[in-house]
């Protein structure tokens, strides 16, 4: 099984190069941490996408030290030869969870964000893209008890998905600017303020269904989301003309909220 962070990584030397071994059950993600265990004889200079990262003395391990960026992250060394090794470092994670049926946890990201799979089943599984949306990358079938490659999203929007291998199972991702929370009696930003082209994504953290309705303003530029049940999150929704768009709940008339488009 996988765990997240902290990860560690062995740094031994083969053919004269200095060669990376990380944890093959780690899984790294953005701002997670890292260590260095140094098994060469040598003082090393690390360096991650070209850039000094870490020191390691010689048969030493090092501290901790986070993750600064997502994507695929080569790492390298200054001072010695070396095998390059590419990390694969995700901002969110999507579980694979055994059923029936198996689930694929929805993901609300923002744009740019990059996600990776783990599988908890024991059948390999393997995310794509409904017929009419796109990926960067199609990621290939997951085995059971490991993660896919990294795939980034960088233009907000609606992706559902399924299962290649068994298309009963489906997934979504959100990816928007902004997100409002649905709390208990209100939105947590009631008067947002956005720039036109951008993308808001409502989030539901309350035990009650919620569901926006416009109530003046511009028209909406696509149908207001429909109900969001708890512990789920709406579609995004792009505002491109300027206006303020007022809005409410259909269930609870006294939440109510803004969006301010310049």
């Amino acid at each position: 099984m996988q765990r997240l962070d902290p990860v560690g990584i062995t740094i031994q030397t083969k053919n004269g190069k200095v060669v990376f071994v990380p944890d093959p059950a780690g899984l790294i993600q953005n701002t997670g941490v890292v260590f260095f265990s140094n098994e060469t004889s040598s003082q090393l200079q690390i360096t991650l996408a070209g850039a000094a990262f870490i020191g390691v003395g010689p048969n030493a391990q090092s501290d901790g030290i986070p993750m600064p960026a997502s994507g695929p992250q080569a790492l390298g060394c200054s001072n010695q030869a070396f095998e390059p090794h590419m990390l694969q470092v995700s901002d969110q994670l999507s579980l694979i969870q055994p059923g029936p049926p198996v689930s694929f946890e929805p993901l609300l990201l923002t744009p740019g964000n990059w996600v990776i799979w783990q599988n908890n089943d024991g059948q390999k599984h393997q995310p794509a893209p409904d017929i009419g949306t796109t990926w960067t990358t199609n990621p290939p079938g997951v085995q059971p008890y490991d993660w896919s490659v990294i795939v980034q999203f960088p233009t907000a929007g609606f992706y559902p998905y399924h299962c290649a291998l068994h298309p009963g199972e489906t997934g979504k991702i959100s990816v928007a600017e902004k997100t409002v929370t649905m709390q208990a009696g209100k939105f947590n930003k009631n008067n947002l303020p956005i720039t036109s082209g951008q993308s808001v994504a409502w989030k539901n953290t309350d035990t009650q269904v919620h569901q926006v309705v416009p109530t003046g303003g511009p028209a909406w530029p696509s149908p207001p989301p429909g109900p969001v049940n708890p512990n789920d999150f709406s579609a995004p929704v792009k505002f491109t003309a300027s206006g303020t768009y007022t809005y409410k709940c259909k269930f609870h008339d006294t939440e109510t909220g803004q969006i301010v488009v310049s």
